[in-house]
């Protein structure tokens, strides 16, 4: 799953961590997602993990962002 597999890298892991965010609760939001909402997260996901694949090295800041909108987005959606 793209979204898991997001969650478990490192970089991604120290980023949350540093900002505070609660990457269980987040993960357990996804799992709960199902049709387009599921395909959107994976979709966002994929695109980030390709992005972090290419560049090797993306800014702490980029990264929170990206994350932080990826978060909202599944918490949003699953609701």
């Amino acid at each position: 799953h793209a979204v898991r597999d997001l969650l478990a890298r490192p970089e991604v892991q120290d980023v949350a961590q540093a900002a505070g965010i609660d990457l269980r609760a987040a993960a357990m939001n996804v799992e709960r997602l199902e049709g387009e909402p599921r395909a959107r997260a994976a979709r966002q996901a994929e695109e980030l993990d390709r992005r972090l694949a290419i560049d090797g090295v993306i800014s702490s800041t980029t990264l929170i962002l990206l994350l932080i909108i990826t978060i909202l987005l599944i918490v949003i959606l699953q609701d």
